[in-house]
């Protein structure tokens, strides 16, 4: 839904009463001034004519934005989480937050913007051997041949 000035929600109410308290009439004479795509719809005047009913103002009611506490990341978090990386490096952030007490996502922002870290996963591989590299020489020289033996 577009929102709308309040001098035209206010214009939007006149032409309402002016035609006979009618919903599709009002929509009509709408498009004619703000064109087919740009009109209010008649749930879009239902709900301003229900408000100013209620209140009686046109006026958008503006909620007030509440600011958030930062009740976790706390420098006494942070520091907990820079503790326990320096002890133990190779925990999860899933095992960290369960240990730690701190959710999820909390402990990767915390590890990411505060300490400036780059939280990732350890992968671990399968050594080479010295027969593989002459497999995989072979498999690459001849792709067809190579697929057959493997099925």
């Amino acid at each position: 839904m577009a929102s709308y000035p309040t001098e035209v929600r206010v214009e939007l109410i006149k032409y309402y009463y002016r035609n006979g308290e009618s919903f599709a009439a009002t929509a009509r004479h709408l498009r004619t001034l703000f064109g087919r795509n740009n009109a209010p719809t008649e749930n879009t005047i239902k709900r301003i004519v229900v408000k100013f009913e209620a209140t009686a103002s046109a006026a958008d009611e503006r909620s007030t934005v509440r600011e958030r506490q930062n009740t976790i990341r706390v420098p006494e978090t942070i520091e907990r989480v820079r503790e326990h990386f320096t002890a133990q490096p190779s925990t999860s952030t899933s095992r960290a937050s369960q240990e730690l007490e701190i959710p999820r996502t909390t402990l990767r922002r915390i590890l990411k913007q505060d300490l400036k870290m780059k939280p990732y996963k350890i992968q671990i591989n399968q050594p080479l051997r010295p027969f593989d590299m002459e497999r995989r020489f072979d498999f690459a020289n001849n792709p067809d041949q190579s697929a057959v033996e493997t099925v």
